[in-house]
């Protein structure tokens, strides 16, 4: 794999937004990802798996 860690694109900005955060049911990423980030994913009733 080259580049940086899909979860460190957790929480970060995009140019094209895929869908609101309230219609996101699961996450998936890895343990790179922020865990404020994915606090706050939770907190909006998120389920977030990281492997």
């Amino acid at each position: 794999m080259h580049g940086r860690p899909v979860g460190l694109g957790v929480g970060a900005s995009a140019f094209a937004r895929i869908c609101p955060t309230e219609r996101v049911d699961v996450l998936i990423t890895d343990a790179e990802a922020d865990p404020g980030e994915l606090a706050a994913l939770r907190a909006w009733g998120v389920e977030v798996r990281a492997v």
